[in-house]
């Protein structure tokens, strides 16, 4: 049996490997790389306070998602408000690729709940079970709410080919 120190060590090494992944998720929900890295700060030390409470060792990753989540979460309600979309700041296109730039700029202004799970699906790559099980929710809620997401990014899509083509 493992001791808190040796399964402490195992989950932190896990969340610094996914750092990156946990990053990028915070910013897509916070919407600030300031606020993500405070929120992960914080999250880190979540992770440490609680490891070894978790029953099954295989749910790991998921956990450390739920506790960003969680964490941006708790960020959120202390500011009372959403970010808003924000026009994008040279240096910050500088700094992140150009595909993960415009992949927020075009989810920003869906419902926080399709965000995060564009995000963990289409951004991080994750299943759809790996998803499910971040979120807490069934995986027909995630096909769900994934699909309305879909639908609606088509439609704005299809506005915004039509609006170029009446101002040629």
């Amino acid at each position: 049996m493992e001791s808190k120190t040796e399964a402490a060590g195992i989950e932190f090494k896990l969340f610094q490997e996914m750092r990156q992944q946990l990053y990028r998720y915070a910013i897509g929900i916070l919407g600030s790389p300031h606020d993500a890295e405070d929120a992960l700060q914080e999250a880190s030390l979540k992770v440490w306070r609680h490891t070894g409470q978790l029953p099954d060792q295989s749910s790991v990753s998921a956990w450390l998602y739920r506790v960003v989540v969680n964490t941006c979460r708790d960020h959120l309600r202390k500011k009372k408000r959403r970010p808003e979309p924000r026009p994008l700041e040279v240096h910050t296109a500088q700094t992140r690729d150009r595909y993960w730039v415009e992949f927020e700029a075009m989810i920003a202004h869906l419902p926080e709940r399709q965000q995060e799970i564009v995000i963990l699906r289409f951004g991080l790559d994750l299943t759809f079970k790996e998803v499910a099980d971040v979120m807490m929710l069934p995986e027909s809620t995630v096909k769900y709410q994934l699909g309305k997401a879909i639908d609606t990014l088509r439609q704005e899509y299809k506005q915004g080919e039509e609006a170029a083509g009446n101002e040629m």
